[in-house]
């Protein structure tokens, strides 16, 4: 599946970081999480990766309901 990032954002304490995104034909939103807990992205790793809005992920994604 590829993933286009719409919206990156940051938590309070600034280490952590939310993707939103929209799958590549704009028909689903998805929420990538990471699978480690807390399940949200560093911001190293988005800065070292480039991680944007407009990034297109691919990957396997497991959906899961809350």
């Amino acid at each position: 599946m590829r993933i286009v990032v719409t919206d990156l954002t940051r938590f309070k304490n600034g280490g952590l970081l939310c993707i939103a995104g929209l799958t590549e034909d704009g028909q689903q939103c998805v929420r990538p999480l990471a699978a480690a807990k807390p399940g949200y992205l560093s911001f190293e790793l988005c800065k070292n990766n480039n991680i944007l809005p407009g990034t297109i992920l691919d990957g396997t994604f497991t959906a899961y309901s809350c």
